[in-house]
């Protein structure tokens, strides 16, 4: 039997020119009912399809880690110490690295991946034994550094060419008043930087009761192709972190999350030029059912100055398909990287007998069949 191939969906960003100014700030209302809004996602972004290699040596449950300008980074869902190396361009699948093990060059687990192409250094977080680990590009050790004091590093991401980004949290609540987003030294670990957000009152995401703590997806790092995005879940404001480190509102929420007895934090998932996307998360869990933290995407629209709720489509299919640019489990390498997807290959096999695949996607039925591997072309489109 032939392997289940895989289709990479990869969405980028499509740069809108510069922010107009405002006089205040954007203000998203975690209450409101806003409007539904359909929006094609090739009206918002530029979209790849690259079709992974599967073969023997590459059989990958396909957890995107990081996407860099000129690979694709995966591991698995079992974190079996595995990391896929496949070309960006072609899907190609190139090596697999395995350091997994117990020594002091091995990490225990793969939390976060980043790749930095202009040293050409790979960078584990290792989350169980709070530390880092730097690879070179086929996996040889480098060096490592520990988390900083009793700290978790979460959301790493290549910053510039010296530094690493991440956010200081502190188990378990994650939130405290010494909570941050840091700027790491590439060659040593040090803290370059910790970026404070103001926080008059500490609030936490994680459902905790007795010895029982429930942490939901959520996103508190974006890499924007203009800016950073930071979020913190103890305040009402969204912040941009620019290019030379200054930190600047973006967006305010409403009401205070100081002042909800049942708590709706939100927090910002993506940025282009025209649209901020936003998740709101519900702070709800009933321990008995295993269910709660109900969700929801919104955008906020720059140039109307308006909030709705995306019916986000993708007009590679004749009838209507849903695609969501929601929580990422990583941030991506390559800023322009808005979103990725997985497709599996049975999925795009059975919309194509029912003939809902547009020309883009229908290329690739016959050589999903024929298992060639794909060439093509990746263009940024600049507007």
């Amino acid at each position: 039997m032939k392997p289940t191939r895989l289709i990479l969906l990869l969405v980028l960003y499509t740069f809108m020119g510069c922010h107009e100014e405002k006089a205040s700030l954007p203000t998203v209302d975690v209450n409101a009912n806003y409007p539904e809004r359909e929006l094609r996602i090739q009206d918002v972004a530029k979209v790849e399809y690259v079709l992974l290699e599967t073969t023997d040596s590459f059989l990958t449950q396909a957890r995107i880690s990081t996407i860099s300008p000129k690979y694709i980074v995966a591991t698995n869902y079992n974190n079996d110490g595995n990391i896929y190396f496949f070309d960006r361009a072609t899907g190609k699948g190139l090596k697999v690295i395995n350091r997994k093990g117990q020594s002091g060059e091995e990490y225990t687990g793969v939390t976060n991946i980043v790749l930095s192409e202009s040293s050409g250094e790979l960078f584990v977080s290792d989350y169980s034994a709070r530390k880092i680990l730097v690879y070179d590009m086929e996996g040889k050790f480098k060096r490592s550094f520990p988390f900083a004091d009793t700290s978790y590093y979460t959301y790493l991401a290549d910053y510039d060419d010296e530094c690493l980004m991440a956010f200081k949290g502190y188990s378990p609540g994650i939130e405290q008043e010494r909570s941050c987003h840091i700027l790491l030294s590439k060659a040593d670990g040090r803290v370059v930087k910790e970026i404070k957000i103001p926080v008059s009152q500490v609030e936490t995401v994680v459902w905790m009761e007795g010895e029982a703590t429930i942490t939901p997806h959520f996103t508190l790092t974006t890499a924007g192709a203009l800016n950073w995005g930071l979020t913190r879940m103890s305040t009402d404001t969204i912040y941009h972190f620019t290019k030379d480190r200054r930190l600047e509102p973006a967006l305010v929420r409403t009401p205070s999350i100081h002042a909800m007895d049942k708590q709706k934090f939100l927090c910002l998932t993506g940025e282009t030029g025209r649209y901020y996307f936003l998740y709101v998360l519900e702070k709800d869990f009933n321990f008995e059912t295993m269910k709660g933290y109900a969700n929801r995407n919104l955008i906020y629209d720059k140039q109307e100055q308006a909030v709705f709720t995306p019916v986000l489509l993708n007009d590679d299919y004749s009838e209507k398909t849903e695609m969501s640019i929601g929580v990422q489990g990583s941030v991506q390498s390559d800023r322009s990287v808005l979103a990725s997807q997985i497709i599996q290959a049975s999925d795009l096999i059975e919309a194509n007998e029912k003939g809902i695949l547009k020309d883009n996607l229908k290329k690739f039925i016959p050589l999903i069949d024929e298992g060639h591997d794909i060439e093509f072309e990746i263009s940024h489109i600049y507007t």
